[in-house]
């Protein structure tokens, strides 16, 4: 029996060895899975860890219902053998619940995620930062399925959590506060919204500077709430700042800088600046037709938009003449 497990880690071994070739790493973990289950039976919890990390690699892989199948054989052995409110089980899970909200099974995905979080609860308490990342995932589950207050009641949570951990000028409270803005903007509290940005924005700067390129997606938001508004100017500030760090770390031919031209040229066109709007929507177009190529949808949709505007403009240009 000795043996057995002798030869069961050493393809255990191997598999992690390949942590970056998929493929590879499961059929070594196999191989060990074979062997254990030989030795020890189909019920031993020493087969569990095997179960996990095959589990993982189908994941890595895309490949989700093998994965699915896995961890369903690991919560089989664990849950029985450990209890029902084990951290591992927890882990599984949670793991399960993150498979299905890649797969947009966003129902799905909250169930698992909200045992996770149970479990977590009962053997951590309310007040561990370890809950953070629970609160995050069904924050985000919430979000898509556009029940904002639940969405925000976790994102909440989160951020207290977070807060006593790392103090109020840490990065990752900023990224919280980012999405707890885009909650309220999707809701359309965009004061709200609008404050959060740029309290995120103003902690940014200070933990990563003035030019890093994590401060683009903020800028992006601020200027995205200031157009709503109708602030357009404030709009096109804080948008040719995003354009300006963009361009800095990406290249001017990066379909991220494309986006942020198709903005600034929508902000223009709420003004009644055709000339200027075609300008920058031209720039976004030859970017976008470069990477994307003249038959991609959102290519085939900006050219449309663009000869309508020059259509308009045309039209207006006659109307002055008359």
């Amino acid at each position: 029996m000795k043996e057995v497990s002798v030869y069961a880690l050493i393809y255990n071994d191997y598999a992690a060895n390949y942590a970056d070739s998929f493929d590879t790493a499961i059929e070594y973990y196999e191989k060990s899975m074979t062997i254990k289950e030989t030795a020890f039976g189909m019920n031993d919890l020493r087969i569990v860890n095997t179960y996990n990390n095959i589990a993982l690699a189908y994941k890595s892989l895309g490949e989700f219902e093998n994965a699915l199948s896995y961890f369903q054989k690991d919560l089989d052995i664990s849950i029985p053998t450990l209890g029902p409110n084990h951290t591992n089980i927890a882990e599984t899970l949670d793991h399960v619940g993150s498979i299905y909200s890649i797969r947009h099974q966003y129902e799905e995905a909250l169930v698992y995620y909200e045992k996770a979080l149970d479990i977590n609860i009962q053997l951590l308490g309310t007040e561990d930062p370890h809950l953070a990342m629970s609160y995050d995932h069904i924050g985000q589950i919430y979000k898509v399925l556009h029940q904002y207050e639940s969405s925000l009641e976790f994102y909440q949570k989160e951020l207290l959590l977070i807060l006593k951990k790392s103090g109020e000028n840490s990065f990752d409270v900023a990224v919280i506060y980012e999405k707890i803005g885009d909650v309220h903007c999707l809701e359309g509290s965009y004061e709200k919204a609008l404050w959060c940005y740029e309290r995120c924005l103003s902690i940014k700067i200070l933990t990563a500077g003035e030019t890093d390129h994590c401060l683009t997606s903020t800028y992006n938001s601020i200027g995205l709430i200031h157009k709503l508004q109708g602030n357009y100017d404030e709009a096109l500030k804080n948008f040719k700042k995003d354009l300006e760090i963009s361009i800095a770390y990406l290249g001017d031919e990066h379909p991220d800088v494309a986006e942020t031209y198709d903005n600034i040229g929508a902000t223009f066109c709420s003004r009644n600046n055709f000339d200027r709007a075609l300008e920058y929507h031209e720039k976004a177009l030859n970017i976008k037709m470069r990477v994307l190529g003249s038959k991609d949808d959102y290519v085939q949709v900006m050219i449309v938009i663009i000869m309508m505007m020059m259509t308009l403009m045309k039209i207006m240009m006659m109307m002055v003449i008359l």
